[in-house]
């Protein structure tokens, strides 16, 4: 009963004019070349007028909302840390006195430094995921640089020193396994057990990798769900009691964001998305913010991404993508005949 109420309280949630979820690409260049992603890195850094833009869309909302939630994604948002300050601290400045400002970010974390860590915690920007594949030399076959050398002792460096910062944040370490590599995770974990076994801070969430895409797609190895669930069984059970496990579904069925009416992804050039993965896709591309902060959007293609709630499918709610492209493509194939 108290999960079906959590439920009803999420969905209700995410219709509420109330709340806002801005999903922002401060940029959408990378200083990665991860050998899995499915991102094209060919827009840069969002220019100043689409900054105005969205200082001119808050200026709409904020008087109104009790919450404002951005999410901050790329590209890596780190390249582009001053629009990040920039616009947290203006909603901070602009909101009505009750309204709540926080934030997250999905980061390589190379160049989350201890210093602008703490400025941007002390912003409201307090939950953080970073990906790890492996421990050392593993992790740097895959996750590595624009010019091939790896990343994961500065990552780790940076991790170990926000241990020592007596602020309120939460650290998801996002490890990457596939069925082929997830025993390159275990002297992780077990380095994870020993070096923030006192912080309930940092989170561990294991996540396998998909195939979405890119120009390595071809290269990567699908890991079937009956295997992910063997993987995560026995790297679960490696792990320290003392460390969190970080699950996305832990408060019941999970709504992805781009299904929920009151969030919205704003790209680097201006253009809007629901979903932070189909970038490229004509059903993602929604329209543009305006310079005067108003949305100018595809309402119809807008509703295609709210299918999830019209036919009560907790997949098509977790994850709207695949039935917002089948719908389109059946649409357009009877519209052909």
């Amino acid at each position: 009963m108290l999960e079906a109420n959590k439920f009803k309280n999420e969905v209700k949630s995410s219709f509420s004019n109330r709340h806002l979820n801005l999903i922002i690409f401060p940029t959408e260049k990378c200083n990665f070349r991860c050998t899995y992603c499915y991102e094209d890195f060919k827009i840069g850094k969002m220019k100043q007028t689409v900054v105005e833009s969205l200082k001119r869309l808050l200026d709409h909302r904020l008087l109104n909302l009790d919450s404002l939630e951005f999410s901050w994604f790329g590209g890596e948002p780190m390249l582009a840390s001053s629009i990040i300050l920039e616009l947290h601290d203006y909603a901070i400045r602009n909101k009505n006195k009750d309204c709540i400002i926080k934030g997250n970010m999905s980061t390589n974390g190379h160049l989350l430094t201890k210093e602008k860590f703490s400025e941007l915690v002390n912003l409201g920007l307090t939950q953080y995921q970073i990906s790890l594949d492996g421990f050392n030399e593993i992790h740097d076959k895959t996750r590595v640089l624009i010019n091939g050398k790896g990343t994961f002792e500065k990552i780790w460096n940076n991790l170990k020193e926000f241990r020592s910062l007596e602020l309120n944040f939460e650290i998801i370490l996002r490890l990457h396994y596939s069925k082929s590599t997830y025993e390159n995770l275990i002297p992780l974990i077990k380095e994870i057990n020993t070096v923030f076994k006192d912080d309930s801070r940092f989170k561990i969430y294991l996540k396998s990798i998909e195939n979405l895409g890119g120009p390595h797609s071809n290269d990567i190895e699908e890991t079937t769900y009956n295997e992910q669930l063997h993987i995560e069984k026995i790297l679960n059970d490696l792990v320290s009691q003392r460390i969190t496990k970080f699950q996305i579904n832990q408060d019941g069925p999970y709504i992805c964001y781009a299904s929920k009416p009151n969030s919205i992804a704003i790209r680097a050039d201006g253009r809007l998305s629901k979903c932070t993965v189909a970038l490229n896709s004509d059903s993602n591309i929604l329209g543009k913010i305006k310079e005067d902060g108003t949305l100018d959007i595809d309402n119809e293609k807008l509703r295609n991404w709210f299918i999830g709630f019209e036919t009560q499918d907790l997949g098509t709610l977790a994850c709207p993508m695949n039935a917002v492209i089948n719908k389109i493509t059946t649409a357009n194939n009877v519209y052909k005949k």
